[in-house]
């Protein structure tokens, strides 16, 4: 209801609203439901007890919210009661209660995804196409979603992947020009890092960004780095993630790795991004269930992953960490994200989850380097008995 409000003012951008501009116009669409003359058009309080407003936000929340539902009951291999049980776990877990509470439009832009995710290795070219364009909408409302291009460059159409990338980008920045072009991109990244500039020590709470899990941990040894961090963990992070989704065997650990990019790189990343990783989760069900190699060397590739995921939907009745929350406050004037005992154990689970791609994706460098060796050690052997 904020950005909506704000966009009834006039300049989103000028306002300090950092969406892209895609999601201006979703937003501008919602706001033809709110009268022209009414008073409060501009007022977040007033819009969030209005009947009109409230009916775009709950169309939009439950739409999503089947589209969801709808992704695992046919992408996950189960019988029917132990889907309605995934189902129904996931709807009424953490993340999906705090998408409810914020209301942030994150939950379209994942309900997109899943669709791009249901049809993009499909074998007609329509329903490819369809993808393409369903993850472009994903990505002009929150922009990280286009990672998950990669899931092209994995399936049997991988020709396809400029395609699908240059769909996502037209889908992204075409939106621009219904404003001031340009000027309104150069205005979206104002926006965007003034707010990066302006949050980094309002709490630990809710955030689990890669900066937030680096801050938060510092805070655990003894010291607290103040102010955002430099770009290079983020960058080295999400460069080594895009390697595993793209060289894993495992759709399940491609999946967590674009996943991770989309929570880890931005600076705040709240509980409502968790949903990115059911699709992860999905699959990670699915090879447990229908094993494709050795059982006793995969199963800890897949029980590890699901239970850190799982960790990331339970909503921790756990208490506040006053002392910490207290020193930030002290230091920076500002308390809007308290820490708790919920939040570290959510934390750990990312992390945790981050430590084990880059785990797997060492591993999978280690025994590309020894089949090279092999091949090579070997070529010289048949080469030197010809010789011989």
């Amino acid at each position: 209801f904020l950005p909506l409000a704000v966009i009834g003012k006039g300049d989103p951008w000028e306002a300090g609203l950092n969406y892209p501009a895609g999601a201006i116009l979703f937003l501008k669409a919602l706001h033809h439901m709110v009268p022209e003359g009414f008073s409060g058009i501009g007022e977040q309080s007033v819009l969030r007890t209005y009947l009109n407003s409230i009916m775009g936000y709950i169309l939009f929340q439950v739409i999503s919210s089947i589209i969801i539902a709808a992704f695992i009951s046919l992408k996950l291999r189960a019988s029917r009661k132990r889907t309605v049980v995934f189902v129904g776990a996931m709807l009424a877990s953490g993340p999906f209660l705090y998408n409810w509470e914020c209301g942030n439009i994150v939950i379209v832009a994942i309900a997109l995804l899943f669709l791009y995710l249901m049809l993009y290795d499909s074998e007609h070219f329509g329903l490819r196409l369809l993808s393409y364009v369903l993850l472009g909408l994903s990505a002009t409302l929150k922009i990280y979603p286009a990672v998950f291009a990669i899931m092209t460059v994995r399936s049997g159409h991988r020709r396809e992947f400029i395609l699908c990338i240059a769909i996502a980008a037209a889908a992204i920045i075409l939106p621009f020009f219904f404003f001031d072009g340009l000027s309104s991109v150069q205005a979206f990244i104002s926006a965007f890092f003034a707010e990066s500039g302006m949050k980094p020590d309002w709490g630990l709470g809710y955030n689990y960004s890669l900066q937030n899990i680096i801050k938060s941990v510092s805070v655990f040894f003894g010291g607290y780095i103040t102010g955002s961090i430099t770009a290079v963990p983020k960058l080295v992070a999400s460069f080594a993630l895009l390697a595993e989704a793209v060289v894993t065997r495992k759709k399940s650990l491609s999946l967590l790795s674009l996943a991770l990019i989309c929570l880890l790189f931005p600076d705040f990343s709240y509980g409502y991004m968790f949903p990115l990783f059911i699709p992860a989760l999905v699959e990670l069900f699915n090879e447990g269930v229908y094993p494709t190699g050795d059982k006793g060397q995969e199963r800890w590739t897949q029980v590890l992953p699901t239970v850190l995921i799982t960790a990331l939907f339970v909503p921790y009745p756990l208490p506040s960490l006053d002392g910490v929350n207290q020193m930030i406050g002290d230091y920076s004037g500002t308390m809007l994200y308290p820490l708790s005992g919920g939040h570290v154990v959510i934390m750990a689970a990312v992390a945790f989850l981050l430590v084990f791609c880059l785990l797997n994706l060492l591993s999978t460098a280690v025994q590309y380097i020894n089949t090279r060796t092999k091949k090579l050690i070997g070529g010289g052997n048949d080469v030197g008995s010809n010789i011989r």
